[in-house]
């Protein structure tokens, strides 16, 4: 079995780089959510009710993946709560370093006591980037693109 050492020194610079940035942006949405109204900082998130078009991020897709392998990894790290709508959060922020084009969903539905639970994702193109588990059975309330 390998051990952990020789797993880390397996992960590539860019990777490294990724899970900085996923720790860093995890950090400022857990500040923003508690501390801001979302009405203050939505111009970070976009244009409400927009979308991006569905279009084929084939050419980006190590880099999607990437990036949505390394909120995950950051989430479970970090000491404070890091959950879809941090990453989401997260995920946004670094793609829009880099130029790509997203929409951050926000979506609701009943669980199974009839309790309202919420979701967030962030769809890039034709791919979902974080918050796929799940994500269908959420109604759409929100979308900032």
């Amino acid at each position: 079995m390998p051990s952990f050492y020789s797993k880390i020194r397996k992960v590539s610079g860019r990777d490294w780089w990724l899970f900085f940035r996923a720790i860093y942006w995890t950090g400022i949405a857990r500040i923003l959510i508690v501390f801001v109204p979302l009405k203050r900082f939505s111009f970070l998130l976009g244009t409400h009710m927009k979308v991006t078009p569905e279009s084929d991020v084939s050419e980006n897709m190590v880099l999607l993946r990437a990036v949505g392998v390394a909120v995950i990894r950051a989430s479970r790290f970090v000491p404070w709560r890091c959950k879809c709508y941090e990453q989401a959060i997260a995920a946004k922020m670094i793609l829009r370093g880099y130029g790509l084009q997203t929409t951050l969903y926000y979506g609701v539905a009943k669980d199974h006591d009839k309790k309202l639970i919420a979701h967030a994702w962030v769809r890039c193109g034709n791919y979902i980037v974080t918050g796929r588990p799940g994500m269908e059975r959420f109604t759409i309330v929100g979308t900032f693109a």
